[in-house]
């Protein structure tokens, strides 16, 4: 959806309608590469 990101916060577009199998891979696999790259605060408990 066109803007989308100005309400939702976007991290990887997955382009296609649907998108192909690997177009889903592709999307995943930046996902991932950003959660990797993002340092994380650990709540104590």
């Amino acid at each position: 959806v066109r803007g989308c990101d100005r309400i939702v916060p976007v991290d990887v577009y997955v382009p296609g309608c649907p998108p192909t199998a690997e177009a889903l891979i592709y999307g995943i696999i930046q996902l991932q590469a950003k959660i990797s790259r993002t340092s994380t605060i650990a709540r104590k408990g």
